[in-house]
């Protein structure tokens, strides 16, 4: 985040001339409660340090072969920090700036140049996608092979979006999370008020069109793949006729792409460069008699500390987190010393029959933690929790579920090849506790043989019993 904020501050500096505007730029991306709050869980989305300097290097039309192809590793660079959301923010706006040089003869040569820049940047990714497609060739069914799509209208991940004097706003009734795109009501009046300067020829400023031009495009893009069904300003609520067009067209695009707000990260990095550049375009129509530098750096740490201030009741929100203590078990030692594939128990239900999205987050959380505890014993566990599963995880699931019947743990076993079942009481009901409870006191079923235990966990081994159990009832 400091890195991309750097750049922000450097990028901008030089379009404008002016540091108090790159500051600001930079101030717009760390009041971003995105950034610092989802982004937090899923540190790929923060790392977008090198779309600064990409823009910085696109925007240069006379740039020759050399300075162009300084484009491909910071392209292949940032395309690596997340291929499927961040790697078309990058591409997209790239491609766009591409088309409209080849447009234009006089800009021709620089377009090639992007071009090839661009050709190069796939051909390294290559691999990378390589190995996304051969998943996807082993899985034809992977659609339903995730926690966040099976049973989701599209729909539910494409919050509207609020245009109005607070800002420019995603609004997710469904979520907690802000979305990459927003603006800052700050933000907002800062870009207004020099477009409005830049327009009406007010300003002396040396900011550039070329600023304005790149920071309009990356934000415009990142919006425009966000593709919003539902724009609200005011009392007004607009049906964008995009997205419904893309749903109807291309469903099976929306199955890889389940949230297309992740998009935003190239409008978070666009408004951040116009929030810089129109502070300055602002600051070009001071008279001359005032003393510019100290008046310049009075109004943006104004409008430094009014960002933060506007934002400052998202930024200070906690972000929830789950502790994941050390796994101190006193059976740890057991588990070690046994071998094969282990499930843990309870198992919160079965994936693809989850009803809604609270369960589904506790069932994420209750396989999270299996997984977690795995890092002290490195046994191969059966639970687990992914945004997709393999093939066979739900049938395996829903027999867990069974447990203890002969029948359910017999396919089990040889569905999987399970060997040990770690039962964990204080997360079972009642009744499931005393059924757990009985067997270890009886031992009287040889397909499940008490291993060890303690007042809160039981380790059971499994062995092939079951089967010759089951053939002679």
């Amino acid at each position: 985040m400091a890195l991309t904020a750097w750049g922000l501050h450097v990028v901008v500096e030089r379009w404008t001339g002016l540091a108090t505007a790159g500051v600001l730029a930079a101030c717009a991306l760390l009041t971003t409660p995105w950034l610092f709050g989802w982004a937090l869980g899923v540190p790929q989305y923060a790392v977008l340090s090198c779309f600064p300097w990409i823009a910085l290097l696109a925007s240069d039309r006379s740039a020759g072969w050399r300075r162009v192809l300084m484009l491909v590793p910071l392209i292949v660079l940032q395309s690596l920090a997340e291929p499927v959301y961040v790697a078309p923010a990058v591409f997209v706006p790239i491609g766009l700036i591409a088309l409209g040089r080849l447009w234009h003869h006089a800009s021709r040569p620089a377009g090639v140049r992007l071009v090839v820049a661009l050709a190069l940047s796939v051909l390294l990714l290559l691999p990378l996608y390589v190995g996304y497609a051969r998943v996807r060739a082993a899985n034809p069914q992977l659609d339903e092979q995730s926690l966040w799509s099976a049973g989701f209208p599209h729909a539910m991940f494409v919050p509207p979006l609020e245009l109005g004097w607070n800002g420019l706003v995603w609004r997710d009734p469904t979520m907690t999370n802000h979305g990459p795109s927003e603006a800052s009501a700050v933000m907002l009046v800062l870009i207004v008020a020099g477009l409005a300067c830049l327009l009406l020829g007010r300003s002396r400023s040396t900011s550039p069109r070329t600023g304005w031009a790149h920071g309009l495009l990356w934000s415009g893009v990142g919006i425009m793949l966000s593709c919003p069904a539902i724009v609200i300003f005011g009392r007004a609520t607009v049906h964008l006729p995009l997205y419904q067009a893309a749903l109807h067209w291309t469903p099976g695009l929306f199955n890889v792409v389940r949230v297309p707000q992740r998009y935003g990260v190239a409008t978070l990095i666009g408004l951040a460069m116009l929030t810089g550049v129109g502070f300055a375009q602002c600051v070009g129509t001071l008279p001359r008699r005032i003393p510019r530098p100290a008046v310049t750096a009075f109004l943006a740490a104004i409008a430094a500390v009014a960002m933060y201030v506007e934002r400052r009741p998202q930024l200070q929100t906690p972000f929830p987190v789950i502790s994941a203590a050390p796994y101190r078990s006193s059976l740890l030692d057991a588990v070690r010393r046994t071998e094969g594939p282990l499930l843990e128990l309870p198992v919160v239900g079965v994936p693809n029959e989850l009803p809604d999205i609270r369960s589904r987050y506790q069932f994420a959380e209750a396989h999270a933690r299996a997984m977690c505890r795995s890092i002290f014993h490195w046994r191969p566990i059966l639970n687990g929790y992914s945004s997709y599963w393999p093939v066979g995880f739900p049938e395996r699931m829903a027999l867990a579920m069974q447990l203890p019947d002969p029948n359910a743990l017999e396919s089990l076993r040889r569905l999987s090849g399970l060997r040990s079942i770690l039962v964990r009481l204080p997360e079972l009901s009642p009744a499931d506790q005393r059924t757990w409870l009985r067997l270890a006191e009886s031992r009287d079923r040889p397909d499940l043989v008490l291993v060890a235990r303690d007042q809160d966990e039981l380790l059971f081994d499994v062995t092939a019993a079951a089967a010759s159990t089951t053939r002679g009832e």
